[in-house]
């Protein structure tokens, strides 16, 4: 999935029908839209460098760490039914020698999210929780599609402290779509409909509530006001018990041009072309989404890291505390060379870049979190 780098702002609902941040739109304003985009980009990015500000997050704070590469849909917008990459999980001991590098780096933040997988297809997964409890890590996130757990995981998850957002992705606001988009029988949306019951009843329980994000992936005229039917009940219910957060995505990448027009035919989905957005400088995931996938490798984005352009490492062959380094010469080279236009080409067609020269994504960011281009080369 790696979901977590286009969540849209989202904020507490009484109705989600009516206060669900959405990113619905015709398709003649998704083309305006999208250039009103390209422009103010250019403006921020040419200001920022005008300035020569950069705007980079520390490096290695957080840590993507791929439990499992395996999922239970084959969601059309997505890479998985195309088995770009293996599926296979990682074993509890390479997790655990793993989770100790990064400790020893000083990550303070863990990201389960898969690649293209969910966290609850690893049948180890609460042994990797209940490691990441005991360790010296900070704070734990994850997004998963949470049809796969039953009520005793879901009962299990409260004695995870660490939790701090629980991102749930719901693909289809009804049966129908969900089985268009996911390729999945409708009965797994009925089993999250369920999931979605037991988790508002055992919050009420939990000692460390985390924050609930839901987010909705729908086609682009998709229209929350009409948004009816059993799951908006037990959403509205997760909403007001919990203040959950409720939004709704209909903007979708083409996975670095993997994903084509074709393959979404008949969903009301429009793909954004990487190619058109406006890259000037190194990419902000380069440095606070490098990921160890579930096969050892380590990539320097857990968006669209399936690429060997974006190989930093094995942990297989060297120590994960080597590879994230400043040190490490591919690193060093990656960001040197997007930051003077060399793209991979992966990252050349990718839509989820983002420009070391955007100062956007740190408003509002601990300020130890963000540094400059020069520094976090040091």
């Amino acid at each position: 999935m790696a979901e977590q780098f286009s969540s849209p702002p989202a904020v507490a609902a009484t109705d989600v029908r009516t206060t669900m941040p959405i990113h619905a739109a015709t398709r003649n304003s998704a083309g305006l839209r999208r250039l009103r985009r390209q422009v103010g980009w250019r403006l921020i990015i040419w200001w920022n460098r005008l300035r020569g500000r950069t705007f980079v997050p520390a490096p290695f704070k957080q840590l993507f760490i791929e439990p499992t590469s395996r999922c239970n849909l084959a969601c059309r917008f997505c890479a998985y039914p195309l088995d770009v990459r293996p599926r296979t999980g990682m074993t509890g001991d390479d997790f655990l020698r793993n989770l100790a590098s990064a400790t020893t780096v000083g990550v303070e933040r863990l990201w389960l999210t898969p690649m293209t997988g969910d966290v609850f297809m690893d049948k180890g997964i609460f042994d990797k929780l209940e490691a990441i409890e005991r360790s010296s890590v900070k704070e734990l996130s994850f997004y998963t599609n949470f049809i796969t757990p039953d009520q005793d995981d879901i009962d299990r998850l409260k004695s995870i402290t660490k939790l701090r957002d629980l991102h749930i992705s719901i693909y289809g606001s009804t049966e129908e779509s969900f089985a268009a988009i996911a390729a999945k029988p409708a009965q797994q949306y009925r089993r999250l409909i369920r999931n979605l019951g037991w988790l508002a009843d055992s919050l009420h329980h939990w000692p460390s509530k985390p924050r609930i994000i839901i987010d909705l992936r729908e086609g682009g005229s998709f229209n929350a006001a009409n948004w009816t039917g059993p799951i908006v009940d037990v959403v509205q219910r997760l909403a007001t018990e919990h203040q959950a957060l409720v939004g709704a995505v209909t903007e979708y990448d083409n996975w670095g041009g993997l994903i084509t027009d074709d393959h979404v035919v008949g969903l009301d989905i429009e793909l954004t072309p990487g190619d058109a957005v406006y890259h000037r400088g190194a990419c902000i995931h380069m440095f606070q989404s490098t990921m160890v996938t579930s096969t050892g490798e380590v990539v320097g984005c857990g968006c669209r890291g399936f690429d060997s352009g974006l190989l930093l490492g094995d942990t297989r062959t060297e120590p994960l505390e080597d590879i994230l380094s400043a040190r490490n010469e591919r690193w060093r080279k990656l960001v040197n060379d997007m930051n003077d236009g060399q793209f991979p080409s992966v990252c050349q067609s990718c839509a989820m870049y983002r420009s070391i020269w955007d100062h956007r994504w740190s408003i509002g960011v601990d300020p130890n979190r963000v540094t400059t281009l020069g520094e976090a080369l040091k």
